[in-house]
């Protein structure tokens, strides 16, 4: 049971280098897959967590290059086994279906993505990142198989304004995807903005922070197994607030002032 991981980097150029890192990894389950207390969703639905779930281990490839800085783009493919997979059951009561994790699945993921950094103009800076994948799943026992593509994309961007005042704000959409074996899980978009001010002397940031604020989140999933057909969507409240303070105690020290600490240790 070893999960060794190995990392070659190769500088090109002055503004060219590549990656590459392999490795064997573990993923243990979380709590909330182990807890056996049901956790209702409606009258007709809850969850239930499995105390017999096992890790599941995902051997993995991925190879990186990265241009003067900015553009960054990777490749991979790996491969898990003993999977995490959410099954719907029915319940002795009617119209009643539960969903619980086991250890059913094997399966492949090979994707790319790209992320570039822009400063557009003096005051605005953007960070874009985009993605494809394609996985497959299957159960060794029952021969179910299941595949598909997915893809997304995130803008972030920062607005530097006089005074000590930001702005950022992030959009980010995913398309549909296959999560595990028996589910299909349609396309969803989040948005967050936030404003923050430099004070006292830029020693100190405020933060004003809100997710969600168009309340355009939707989980949006169908799941087919072969006695259960469900379909569901779910408006979560997510929209927050936050609103945050941080100030920094450090002080700045100059080139001199280094250079005497240097010398002092180089006395004892």
């Amino acid at each position: 049971n070893l999960f060794p991981t190995a990392y070659v980097s190769y500088t090109i150029d002055k503004k060219n280098e590549i990656q590459l890192n392999c490795g064997r990894r573990i993923q243990r389950p979380y709590y909330n897959r182990l807890n056996p207390f049901p956790e209702y969703i409606s009258q007709y639905h809850y969850e239930i967590g499995n105390p017999g779930l096992k890790p599941e281990i995902t051997g993995n490839v991925e190879l990186t290059h990265v241009y003067n800085s900015r553009l960054t783009t990777r490749a991979w493919h790996s491969k898990t086994t003993g999977g995490f997979t959410q099954v719907r059951f029915k319940d002795s009561r009617p119209n009643t279906t539960y969903r619980q994790p086991i250890n059913i699945a094997e399966g492949t993921n090979t994707g790319m993505s790209s992320s570039m950094y822009k400063k557009l103009l003096e005051w605005w800076e953007v960070n874009i990142n985009g993605w494809g994948n394609y996985a497959t799943f299957s159960n060794a026992d029952t021969k179910e198989r299941s595949s598909g593509m997915s893809y997304g994309i995130n803008l972030d961007s920062t607005f530097s304004f006089k005074n000590g005042w930001k702005a950022q704000t992030h959009i980010g959409f995913t398309g549909p995807y296959q999560d595990g074996l028996y589910t299909r899980v349609q396309s969803a978009i989040w948005t967050s903005a936030g404003v923050s001010k430099k004070i006292m002397r830029d020693s100190g940031t405020i933060s004003l922070n809100i997710e969600d604020p168009l309340l355009a989140y939707r989980h949006t999933w169908a799941a087919a197994t072969s006695n259960v057909i469900a379909n569901g969507r779910i408006k979560y409240n997510t929209i927050h607030y936050g609103l945050s303070f941080v100030y920094n105690f450090g002080r700045e020290t100059n080139g001199r002032q280094r250079e005497n600490v240097t010398d002092e240790a180089k006395r004892m």
